[in-house]
């Protein structure tokens, strides 16, 4: 009951949340499942489930799990299972070295993610990304095309940023991760990630509205390798909260500018990812172009958060040798469109990395 005393518990006015308590939470391990006539390989980990009270939600909780490769995996698939109140979860790979407990060890399990220094952009840049969950999904499969996987180095942790929101009755839940890896000898193509977010977001009260966001990517690309853009698009995820009435991605640049590469008006519970086989090519674009539209009913303004908030965020598995970002951190009003939808558009700030 101590693992999580250090955790801040948090108090947000979240509609229709009360107070926001922390319940602690205890981690188990997990397996590897050898294949030999095929030489692939399953691994299962399922972390303890535990109790959720009407109104709870964590943040500032990670997880963690570590594989004891000796070998590179390479993986082709993830599925996750949890049993409700989930709201998000990201997970990403890092070497066994970073983020150890407090004794040293491998201290897998569940613990205040500031308590040893994690956040999204080191784990990322100290690993990778390895997979994103669809917001309330309960079960998500992220499957790429055949002979397409992330490459995890050996010897690597798998580390979640976790997001608990129950507003149903209380519930005792816990999470499930299943990778699937290939041999090294069937991988045809290494994956690589890419992100867009409008992080500017404000939705005007009792209106409709729209956020756009357009990103160069080819510039960096002709910068960083000396050629246009040429790599293709395997894997989209979209992440928005309960007030967003779709997402759009669409290329720009080039013969087939405004070409939408994925479209959703899904609701949040359902799983928005997407594969593509054969890959959606970028070749003639000059990069991607965000979309993220709303209804705002309430009497207050909206913003990029969690609780209540919202987000308009875009996870992006491609075959490029770069893993690249694009974000907007300012935007603007552009005015209405013909059927009074409130027009937004963001200034794109690209980071472009050899993976």
């Amino acid at each position: 009951m101590d693992v999580l005393a250090s955790v801040r518990v948090v108090r947000r006015a979240v509609a229709p949340l009360a107070t926001l308590l922390l319940p602690a939470l205890v981690a188990c391990g997990g397996e590897g499942e050898p294949d030999p006539a095929s030489e692939r390989r399953t691994w299962i980990h399922a972390f303890e489930p535990f109790d959720a009270a009407t109104g709870t939600e964590i943040v500032d909780v990670c997880q963690s799990w570590t594989l004891h490769n000796d070998e590179p995996l390479w993986v082709t698939a993830v599925r996750m299972e949890n049993d409700g109140a989930w709201h998000h979860s990201n997970w990403f790979f890092v070497p066994e070295s970073v983020y150890r407990g407090p004794d040293g060890g491998d201290g897998d399990g569940t613990w205040p993610c500031a308590e040893r220094g994690f956040d999204q952009v080191g784990a990322a840049s100290a690993g990778g990304v390895l997979f994103a969950q669809s917001t309330q999904a309960r079960a998500e499969e992220q499957r790429f095309a055949a002979g397409a996987a992330i490459r995890l180095p050996a010897r690597v942790r798998i580390v979640g940023s976790i997001h608990v929101l129950n507003l149903g009755p209380p519930i005792r839940t816990g999470i499930r991760l299943t990778l699937e890896t290939l041999p090294e000898s069937e991988v045809r193509v290494r994956l690589a990630p890419l992100n867009m977010s409008y992080f500017a977001l404000d939705l005007p009260p009792r209106r409709r509205s729209a956020f756009a966001v357009s990103c160069d990517f080819e510039t960096p690309y002709r910068r960083l390798l000396g050629r246009p853009l040429d790599f293709g698009i395997y894997y989209v995820l979209p992440h928005y909260h309960t007030l967003a009435e779709g997402l759009r991605l669409e290329l720009v640049g080039g013969p087939n500018d405004g070409q939408v590469v994925f479209s959703t008006d899904a609701a949040i519970g359902d799983p928005l990812g997407r594969g593509y086989d054969p890959p959606f090519s970028l070749v003639g674009a000059t990069g991607l172009r965000l979309t993220c539209a709303y209804d705002n009913p309430r009497d207050e303004r909206v913003v990029y958060d969690i609780g209540d908030q919202e987000m308009c965020d875009v996870l992006v598995y491609t075959d490029s040798p770069l893993i690249i970002g694009g974000w907007a951190r300012t935007g603007m009003p552009v005015g209405d469109d013909p059927e009074g939808v409130a027009l937004h558009e963001g200034h794109c700030e690209v980071l472009a990395l050899r993976d």
